[in-house]
């Protein structure tokens, strides 16, 4: 984006990425159940079943983590996003809205930027109290 507002400094226009096009096809998936992929399977099953893929994915990219195959790896890291995206479409939201609440938190993220803050460190430790709370952390 150029600081003009346009998409670029050259007067172009940006198409769009492949996030995003991913993101528009998970939620096509998850509003036609009717075409037969396994995503549009995954949201038959429901919102548990989503939630649970994510957990696994998630234990695997740890496990991939502290090894050294690079490949398996950043192949559990696509996974656990895919399945993030479809968990993120199944509550509602997309990765839009949490780009924008990671934007909204730009000081808590990297406070050495310069940007004012917007949400206030309280806010974000009152969070943190109550997760730990409801699981007993």
């Amino acid at each position: 984006v150029c600081h003009t507002g346009s998409d670029t400094c050259f007067g172009e226009t940006n198409g769009k990425d492949f996030l995003q096009t991913l993101s528009e096809t998970i939620k096509q998936r998850f509003d036609d159940r009717s075409a037969k992929s396994y995503t549009s399977s995954l949201f038959d099953r429901g919102i548990n079943k989503v939630a649970q893929k994510v957990g696994e994915e998630a234990i695997e990219l740890v496990i991939e983590a502290k090894d050294d195959n690079g490949e398996l790896f950043i192949n559990e890291a696509a996974d656990l996003l895919f399945h993030y995206m479809m968990l993120l479409q199944a509550k509602g939201f997309s990765l839009e809205d949490v780009k924008k609440v990671l934007s909204e938190d730009i000081d808590i993220i990297a406070p050495s930027c310069g940007l004012a803050p917007k949400t206030p460190l309280a806010n974000v430790k009152a969070l943190v109290e109550a997760r730990n709370e409801y699981f007993n952390i």
